[in-house]
This record gives C-alpha cells, structure tokens and sequence, in this order.
C-alpha cells in the first residue's frame, strides 16, 4: 500500500493528483477546506482507500495533531511508499503591498510558508523510523522574475523553495532519508487562475496573455501535471533539495 497525504486537495492540482491517485493500491488522506463529494465517490469506485481531512491551515498550531492522526493510521510494516505533496496555497493578497492588511499578509504567511514548513518537520519526525520510499513534493511556483502585486505569494513560494533546498542538504547525508523537492508546476487552468484574471480589468488581462506568449509557456490542464507528479513519487529519484519543472519531468 502506498499512502499519499495533499493539501488542498478539493481543487485544481490537488483534485487532479486525488483523480490521478485512485487506485486500489493506494490510502489517500485529503485535507483541505472544503470536502469534494464526487472525488471521494469517484476514488472509493476506482478502489483506492481515501479520508477527507476538513482543516484550515491557517490554523497551524493544531497541524500537528493533524499529522500525528494521520500517522496513526499509517501501516508503515506493510507501507511500499509514503508521500506527502504539500500543495494548498493562499494568493490574497494581490496588489500593492501597501494596501493590503495586516491580518491579510499574516494569513499569507501561515498558510504559504508556515503550514508546509511544520508539515513537512512533522512528517520527517513520523516517518524516521520507515524504511521504505517517501518523498515530499513543495508546490512553489514557475516565476522566473519578480511580480509587482504579487509581493506576498512569491515571496512565500521563494521562502519554500529554499526552506526545501536547506532541508533537502540537511538530508544527504543521513541515511534513509526522506525525499525532498519542489515542484514549479507551470501555469495551469485552475480556479485560482480564474480568480487572478478576474480581478484584473481588460488592459491588465491583455498584458497577462502577452506575457505568457513572450515567455512561450501556455496554461496546461492539471490532469497533466499530476500524472507527471505521480510518476515523479513512484519511478524517479530526484536530488534531494532541487527544484524541478514539470516540464524536466519525462517518462509518466
């Protein structure tokens, strides 16, 4: 049995690893803000074992009591791999950081950076006495250069990134060592995308379109991104640390 903890699993990229994951050899746990009926229907036909986990992460000083649950019911004799993909994410707030307010930029904080960091200490501490595979995957972001209005989530993606590279040197030596990376995911057709255009007036959108085709990187479907993401946890062995493209990820 191969069990697989998401984060935000209700939409975009996180519903499309729980589709990607259903399968009878596989224990999902799903956490997120809000409980996906038909994904968890859609799983139990198809075979796999899933848990909808209803958790705000903004709300980190419980996370690990969450974790801990989890854990519990984890058969780690029986276990082939164990998996974590820490992917919800918060894009408020947008704009110019002068405008945004104090409680905005700190539910930014807990739940971009806060929240993955104490989840993926936790599940270090849980799985070290598991011999077999196991990998966290950071969903951080593709951006190559600074954003104005996005002070607060690429900040936040950047701040993940190099809490994985640190973490990921901290593991190299130490012998069986849990799989650490980050995963820039492309620009994908997910409701948080919808959300950004939405808040931008025609000008602002025109630009959006013209930025994505001078960088020639066009929307893909999270389907795709989480089948490369599934092959990546089952099949790959990634340095420790690295941040990967999906683009870099072949073979799926």
């Amino acid at each position: 049995m191969n069990y697989f903890i998401i984060t935000g699993a209700s939409k975009g990229l996180g519903a499309a690893l729980v589709k990607a994951l259903s399968a009878p050899e596989n224990t999902l746990f799903c956490i997120s803000r809000t409980r996906d009926d038909m994904l968890v229907r859609s799983a139990s036909e198809k075979g796999a074992v899933i848990e909808w986990l209803l958790y705000d992460l903004n709300n980190v000083l419980q996370i690990d009591t969450l974790i801990s649950m989890i854990f519990q019911k984890i058969d780690k004799q029986t276990a082939k791999g164990i998996y974590m993909v820490n992917n919800a994410g918060l894009i408020q707030p947008l704009g110019m950081i002068e405008k945004a307010s104090s409680s905005d930029i700190l539910n930014s904080v807990r739940v971009n950076i806060a929240a993955p960091m104490i989840l993926a200490a936790r599940f270090i501490d849980l799985s070290r006495d598991f011999a077999g595979r196991k990998m966290i995957l950071n969903i951080t972001a593709t951006v190559k250069e600074p954003r104005s209005d996005w002070a607060c989530y690429f900040s936040a993606k950047a701040s993940i990134d190099y809490f994985t590279k640190c973490v990921g040197k901290e593991k190299q030596k130490e012998k069986n060592a849990v799989k650490i990376v980050s995963i820039a995911p492309s620009i994908m057709n997910t409701d948080m995308r919808g959300e950004v255009l939405k808040r931008r007036g025609i000008g602002e959108r025109l630009l959006y379109f013209f930025r994505i085709k001078r960088d020639l990187e066009k929307p893909i479907h999270p389907d795709t991104v989480a089948k490369k993401l599934v092959h990546l946890m089952l099949e790959l062995d990634p340095e420790n640390g690295d941040k990967i493209h999906v683009s870099e990820i072949k073979g799926e």
